[in-house]
This record gives structure tokens, sequence and C-alpha cells, in this order.
């Protein structure tokens, strides 16, 4: 496996976390941070261990939250991977990811990492860490999942003329970095393609689209993480600052009401309008 892109602190403590013989990882960061990416890195760091262990990945299939029944049926598994060494990996179980997990499905998960089967190795990832119980945290080893500097990325990638533009558009984040300089479609790019046409349209135009495109919340943090890209890149630049800046803490503002539970319609008219 080629060596992946990685913040020097994030790959440290993956390293020291694997050697600690660990239980539970929980892998954190924003979208486009490349979580899936690191966890086939922890993959790769335990394969140098121990070879005979296959990868079982829990997510959403039919239905659009992991169910507190694929959870249960993890103990099924264990039973079926016997081992008496605590520390022979039979399963590692990759979450992917617990913003799509039910409550209950939750407090099932909680049970497991309580009181985990031998055998088992869980590899948990998170975007957004509200949304999951604090208890689970509490039975993981939490490593964010940091961005990368401008000499780590120059490091990685041969010099190409892109890799400044990526940098800036990506903010450093691994995932979506890497995706950019090798030209891979990302989600997060049909939402840099909505922010900048936000940006470039009037305020009566913006207006017209909340309420068919950007009146749920998942739909209006896509956008707002999309235009806190564009605008962070954009006040780098030190051209327009005032402007970037107002726009910045308008975003600011908005991530905070989403996170409050505020109408996402009525958060996205108020950014709207405040919008240079």
């Amino acid at each position: 496996m080629k060596q992946p892109l990685l913040n020097k602190r994030t790959k440290s403590a993956l390293v020291r976390t694997i050697d600690r013989h660990s239980h539970a990882i929980l892998l954190t960061g924003e979208s486009g941070t490349g979580l899936s990416y690191v966890s086939e890195y922890i993959e790769y760091l335990l394969k140098n261990i121990n070879n005979s262990f296959y990868k079982l990945v829990i997510k959403p299939e039919e239905k659009t939250t992991i169910t507190i029944e694929q959870i249960r049926e993890l103990r099924n598994v264990a039973k079926h991977k016997n081992t008496s060494n605590q520390n022979d990996i039979k399963v590692m179980v990759v979450i992917s990811c617990i913003d799509d997990m039910q409550h209950q499905a939750q407090n099932a998960l909680l049970k497991l990492l309580e009181e985990p089967p031998i055998g088992l190795f869980f590899v948990i990832l998170c975007h957004d860490k509200s949304t999951m119980l604090s208890t689970i945290e509490s039975r993981c080893i939490n490593i964010p999942v940091l961005p990368v500097s401008k000499l780590e990325a120059e490091q990685y990638f041969d010099t190409n003329e892109s890799l400044n533009k990526n940098y800036a558009l990506s903010g450093g984040l691994p995932g979506l970095l890497v995706q950019l300089n090798d030209n891979i479609e990302h989600p997060l790019l049909e939402h840099i393609n909505s922010a900048k046409k936000i940006l470039s349209s009037t305020k009566y135009q913006r207006l017209c689209l909340v309420d068919s495109d950007f009146k749920t919340s998942v739909s209006a943090n896509n956008l707002i993480s999309a235009l806190d890209k564009i605008s962070r890149a954009a006040l780098k630049t030190g051209q327009q600052k005032d402007k970037w800046l107002l726009n910045c803490l308008a975003i600011l503002n908005a991530k905070e009401r989403l996170s409050a539970k505020v109408q996402a319609k009525l958060v996205m008219d108020e950014l709207f309008i405040s919008l240079n």
C-alpha cells in the first residue's frame, strides 16, 4: 500500500494506538477528511501485525440509517471467530459512519464497546460528534484526522500547477486533496459548484433557490461547508479581505444556528441575505 497523505500528528497517533492493542478507534473529521481512506491505512497497519483477520464494514444499505439489527449481528460474528487471546484480532469492524446510526443502534454499540467481544477491533468513523452518544467516545481512542500542511502536501505529490488551487480548495483535508489532485470526482465538488453559483447570484435569486434546493439540514450543511471552503481560500489571497471576512463570519453564524437545530430554511434565508 502506498503511504497515505496524513498529517504527521495523526499518523503518529494511529501507529501508537495500534501498538497499544486498543479495541476501538474513533476517527473524527469533517466531510472531505477521508475517514474511509484513513481506515484503509489502519487495516494496513494491523496486517503488519496479524494477517489472519477480515474487514467487515457496517453502513446504511437499503435504509438511510445503520440499524440495531446490524449491530446485534456483530455478537454472532464474534461467536464464530473464537480466540482466547485478547489481542488476537479476527474481525476489523468499520462503522461507516456513526452519524448514520439510529439511537437504539448506538446504545447497542455502546454495550459492545463496554464489554468488547474477544477478536473484534472497532474503527468508528464520525463527521459530527454531536450526533453520537458521548459515552461511545469515552470507550474509544479518539483520533482527529487533521488537515495536512502545505509542506506535507508538496512533499507527497509531484509538483504540478494545480496543487496550490487544490490545496486552497480542500483546506488541507487529506481525502479531498488526494481526490482533487488525482482528478477523481468527489461529492463536495458538486457542493462547491453550487456555492460558486450562490455567490455570483443576486440576493433575490439566492432566496428563490432556498425552497427548491436548501431547505433541509443536510443540504444546508453541505452548501455551508462549501461556502466556508471558498471564503477561507479567498481570504488567504488577501484580495477583498473585508468582503471575505464578513462572509466567513456569516457562515460561522449559520453553522452555529444549524447546530442549535434552528430551522434550515430560516438559517439559509438569513445567510443568503448576509453574503457579499
